[in-house]
């Protein structure tokens, strides 16, 4: 007679990350991950396809945080206190303007779910760009002057530009991110659901 299997060691799967923390230091982590249901899996794939090209990554994050990451556990309260912790919460980029000045500007982490949102969200589902509308939420919850202040879209107007800010401020928002681990863990989770679908 074979011998039985528990159910849950069926399940469950054990993947390893790498990344690096925000002294630059290798970190190697081993993460559980659980199957989820086929139902789940589609439903946490129909965020990333929205209506009209809409994608939800933050969300789907969210839910494959809840329904496939095991260990560690993590959710983005923690992620955000992360980022704080590691002091990736307050940053600046500098560009050339159309003026071919120098500008500096001011940027803060909105929050992890959003931030995943404006990373991966400058082109649509579809195919279409959605620029103007990231750049108004980059505006409202990133960019500050130096007086602190947001945005408007007057700054640009004057300035121009934000093809050449766009790249600077992702980046710092992905290395927050990556400090915490969270894009090697999120990433391998979410491949590891698309491969049950």
């Amino acid at each position: 007679m074979a011998e039985q299997k528990d159910v849950l060691d069926l399940k469950q799967v054990k993947r390893t990350v790498d990344y690096k923390d925000k002294d630059g230091k290798k970190v190697t982590k081993e993460i559980t991950l659980n199957t989820p249901s086929y139902p789940d899996a589609l439903d946490i794939t129909d965020l990333t396809q929205g209506p009209n090209g809409f994608q939800d990554f933050g969300e789907a994050y969210a839910k494959t945080m809840e329904k496939v990451l095991v260990t560690p556990h993590l959710d983005y309260k923690f992620i955000n206190e992360q980022v704080e912790k590691n002091h990736d919460d307050k940053s600046s980029i500098e560009f050339t303007d159309k003026n071919d000045e120098t500008v500096k500007l001011d940027t803060i982490f909105p929050n992890a779910r959003e931030a995943v949102n404006i990373i991966f969200n400058f082109t649509k589902s579809d195919g279409s760009a959605n620029v103007r509308q990231v750049v108004q939420t980059l505006n409202d919850d990133v960019f500050r002057d130096e007086k602190g202040q947001k945005l408007t879209w007057d700054f640009w107007q004057e300035h121009g530009g934000i093809f050449d800010a766009i790249p600077k401020v992702v980046d710092n928002l992905s290395t927050a991110l990556v400090h915490t681990g969270f894009l090697a863990i999120i990433g391998e989770a979410y491949s590891f659901l698309q491969e049950q679908i």
